[in-house]
């Protein structure tokens, strides 16, 4: 397990998002979009020097969760989704992961967040190479082998028992209303409704924090964020 004494001293901390893993898990447990407080309770624990997420911001869950990643000043990687639906962000991320590890900007944290069973082997080579690693997910949807091989996993059940807010999507189906004849008129579509949130002032770049615009190339390059 995690060493109590590193996290006290403020570990450096490398952020890696499975956005598409992340906001689906987290709207199928009926939570709105969890960045914010998965970021804030990531920098309670050390020291976030880079975070990056992966996903297909032009549609669906991401694209409507694009304003909390920009406030939160996370690198957001666009990966174009397949004709099957899948987009390459495990191989993206676990790629970019393993290049941050072997070089000379390698991380004494490494923090994923998903519950995808596909980042074990990622897990344990980062750990083989001296690092340690914290997973992010929500129960139920987050695979027993990559908690097991995890030093430490955080659920966002934990962080976020009672998160009020606009849901990302609607998972109810909506019920038909009945007429004063006894018939079924058709139900009105569920459609999401995103809060209207201003756009927080800038503000000054802070040590140890990426701090750049939205959408990056399709493979961030790390010596800018030395």
């Amino acid at each position: 397990m995690m060493d109590e004494s590193l996290l006290a001293q403020g570990l450096r901390m490398a952020v890696f998002i499975d956005a598409d893993n992340l906001l689906i898990a987290a709207r199928d447990a009926g939570f709105g979009s969890p960045v914010t407080e998965v970021m804030r309770a990531l920098k309670a624990e050390g020291i976030v020097s880079y975070a990056c997420a992966y996903g297909d911001w032009s549609t669906g869950l991401c694209r409507m969760a694009l304003g909390d990643f920009r406030r939160n000043v996370i690198n957001m990687v666009e990966l174009s989704v397949t004709d099957h639906g899948k987009n390459s962000a495990d191989i993206a991320l676990a790629v970019d992961a393993m290049e941050m590890i072997c070089s000379e900007l390698r991380p004494q944290c490494l923090v994923l967040v998903s519950g995808d069973r596909d980042f074990v082997p990622l897990v344990l080579k980062a750990r083989r190479h001296g690092v340690l690693v914290m997973g992010v997910g929500v129960r139920g949807s987050v695979s027993g082998e990559l908690v097991t091989g995890c030093d430490r996993f955080m659920y966002l059940d934990d962080l976020l028992p009672e998160m009020s807010g606009v849901p990302l999507a609607s998972t109810a189906r909506p019920q038909p209303k009945v007429t004063t004849n006894g018939s079924y008129a058709p139900a009105a579509p569920v459609l999401p409704v995103l809060p209207a949130t201003p756009e927080p002032a800038a503000a000054e770049p802070t040590p140890n924090t990426f701090s750049g615009d939205v959408i990056s190339q399709v493979r961030p390059v790390w010596g800018q964020y030395g």
